[in-house]
Order: structure tokens, then sequence, then C-alpha cells
């Protein structure tokens, strides 16, 4: 199925309006990343808006399904489950997503794919507010890696569930185009190496023109060195997917975006080299 085809099968089915315009821009999206945030975005509408009752009460129910053993919080390794799983049952098991064209083994490769990315949105939704000790409803047993009581950041709570999944929808829309600039081409293929040099970046920084994420667009209108210096955080002239990830968020938080606001919800903006160009 081409692209438009899949975007033509959304039309009207959106609740958050900003992931459409992130999933459905046809020069910077791809058909891997408009099925993946589709797939969320009916979970990420603010309460505020026009969709926001209707997202909470979908929340509440994938949150059922996520939370399996009911005891209020959710590891690393629970949340990618659910992703694989609901990806599946989205696009495999209910009819009205069935058009897509997508099978078990299809849903399990958009997992894949976009598997680079679960792990910061985990801990970005993770360590929203507070740290709290948390253990079993109903008391007992304290949850522990390290040998001490367990924290609220080491876990996801239903009040950090509405970022967890706008987290995933953005920081696969930073994964995909992270994945343009590696290797030079569109997404990923044997060439990438999970690092982008200078070289790449001068070569395809171009196709970031444009993009719906605002500190991509103004970076990519830059000069070249100057836009990699301040991207490449430790200066050893490669940009890892982590500093790619803190350039875009604190850039964003500079420039007012609700992506800016929500990649940055509980902790302090970083004095980075994304904050600096972004006040530039």
């Amino acid at each position: 199925m081409a692209f438009a085809d899949a975007v033509a099968l959304t039309t009207g089915k959106w609740l958050d309006k900003d992931l459409c315009r992130l999933a459905t821009n046809s020069k910077h999206s791809s058909k891997n990343l408009l099925l993946f945030i589709f797939s969320l975005q009916d979970l990420c509408a603010s309460p505020s808006s026009p969709k926001g009752t209707t997202s909470k009460l979908l929340r509440s129910s994938a949150w059922q399904r996520l939370d399996f053993n009911n005891n209020g919080i959710v590891s690393l390794a629970e949340t990618g489950k659910w992703i694989k799983e609901r990806l599946i049952n989205f696009y495999c098991g209910d009819a009205d997503n069935k058009a897509f064209g997508l099978d078990d083994s299809e849903a399990e490769l958009l997992y894949k794919y976009f598997y680079p990315c679960f792990i910061r949105a985990f801990l970005d939704a993770a360590d929203y507010g507070a740290p709290t000790k948390v253990t079993q409803k109903g008391g007992g047993k304290s949850y522990s890696a390290t040998g001490t009581a367990a924290t609220g950041d080491d876990y996801v709570q239903f009040k950090e569930f509405r970022l967890l999944c706008t987290y995933l929808c953005i920081y696969a829309t930073i994964w995909e185009a992270f994945a343009t600039l590696d290797g030079g081409g569109k997404g990923v293929d044997a060439t990438d190496d999970r690092r982008v040099d200078t070289s790449e970046w001068a070569s395809n920084s171009e196709a970031l023109v444009g993009h719906p994420l605002r500190s991509l667009s103004l970076t990519a209108n830059k000069e070249n060195s100057a836009a990699f210096s301040a991207m490449d955080a430790d200066g050893k002239g490669k940009v890892l997917l982590a500093e790619f990830s803190t350039y875009i968020e604190d850039y964003e938080f500079e420039l007012g975006t609700r992506w800016g606001k929500l990649l940055n919800a509980g902790e302090p903006v970083k004095a980075s080299a994304g904050a600096a160009t972004g006040a530039s």
C-alpha cells in the first residue's frame, strides 16, 4: 500500500490533530511512521481538546491491558510487550483497520523498526514529577532493581501514560528524521550505523527543510558546520541518536512548541546546544 493510500484510510479518524500533521506530512513522514503514530494517537489527545474525553476513556481501557496485573505500575519490558500486542491487535484484530493490509508479521516488523525509541520515551515518561516510592497495591512487596525501594521514576504510572504514548509518537518522528540523515537514505537500511557524521549532515540535511518539527526545519536551514556543532554535544564528530534527541527536545522547548513543552514536562531544561541554537 502506498503512503497516500494509508493517509486516506486515516482521514477523519484522528483524535490528536497535531500528531496527524506529523504523521501525514508526505515529504517528511513514511508509511511506517504513519502507521505507528496512528495506532497510538487516539490515546494522546489533551484532556482540554475537543476529543479529550474520548481519548481519556480509551487510555483507561488501554492501561488495563498494559497494567495486566493491576499493580498500578509498568516496566519497560511490559511496555514493549504492550506496544507489540497493540500494533498486532490494532491492525490485524480490528476489522476497521484491516484495510491497511498488515498481517501479524508485518505489525511485528513495525514494532521492531521503532524499537530504538522506546527506552527514551519510557524513561522520559517515568521521570515526570517528583520521585515517589511505589509498592504493590494493598501493601506488600516493594519493587526494586537496586536493593533499595524503587520509585515512580523506575516505572510508568497511569498519571504518566498519556505522556508515554505521546513520547512514543514524537521519538518515533525523531528516529525517522535521524534515519533520513544516517546512511543517506530515507528510513533504516544496511548503510545506517546509528551515528551521523559531518558529511552525512551536509549531504542529507536539506531533506529536513520544512519538517513539521520546527527545530529540525530551522536547523536544516542553518550553515552546516554551525548546525552540526550544535548537535554534536561531546564534540567527537559524530551525532548519536541520544544527542540528536536532546538537541531537538531543548530546541523545541525554546521555540515554545507543544512538543517542546511536553518533552520537558516536569524537568529542568539543560543548558544544551539545542537550547542555545533555539535562542539564536
